[in-house]
């Protein structure tokens, strides 16, 4: 938390959109690896959500928006095809969708071998940047600031980072649990946490720029 290293590099957003009215929209603004305090709020009304999300942009200052563009943040997605000069370039992300191929050091093998989906390539690619950080705070080992990250005081999305189980496909990749299984075993949805894994993604990496 509140990890002393250089705001440097792109300057972007993850957005988390509510799929019901019991839970809440998330914005997560980054500069680089460091994530600036996160914007929630309560609204099922995506064109309002989108508009809200661009607001912030503007007042962050920032380059490059990463959404999911499944279920509801489709509908975002949507109003922003809308708008003829978006002053921001944004990236619909498809949890559901295949891996990058995206190479790991010291493992000969890519995303795609490993995860079973996006969503859990995201979440694999943030707890290896905890992992970095940790070791490099505790001397363990040494690492490039950009592989580090720095994330707010915010007990909420410290829980949420640690509340998705993880397990294994039976053809062996790792694949995190839906929300939807964690409201069965009566977690709430890890909505901080989402926004923050959203921002993870390198825009135009594996993906289009709107």
């Amino acid at each position: 938390m509140k990890l002393q290293i250089p705001a440097r590099g792109i300057r972007k957003a993850g957005l988390d959109v509510a799929y019901t009215g019991k839970n809440f929209n998330v914005f997560t603004p980054r500069i680089g690896n460091v994530i600036r305090p996160q914007t929630a709020w309560k609204e099922s009304n995506t064109t309002v959500t989108a508009y809200k999300a661009l607001d912030l942009m503007i007042e962050y200052e920032l380059e490059h928006m990463n959404l999911d563009g499944d279920g509801a943040g489709a509908g975002v997605a949507s109003t922003y095809e809308l708008i003829k000069k978006l002053p921001f370039s944004y990236t619909a992300i498809r949890s559901g969708g295949s891996p990058s191929d995206r190479e790991w050091e010291g493992e000969n093998r890519t995303s795609k071998d490993k995860f079973a989906n996006k969503r859990a390539e995201l979440w694999g690619m943030v707890r290896e940047r905890f992992r970095k950080t940790f070791n490099h705070v505790q001397g363990i080992a040494k690492y490039k600031v950009d592989e580090l990250i720095s994330i707010p005081d915010d007990a909420t999305l410290i829980t949420q980072l640690s509340s998705p189980l993880a397990k294994t496909t039976s053809t062996g990749k790792i694949l995190v649990e839906s929300k939807e299984e964690m409201a069965k075993r009566g977690v709430p949805s890890p909505d901080r946490a989402d926004s923050l894994i959203y921002s993870e993604e390198y825009p135009g990496y594996g993906y289009k720029w709107y």
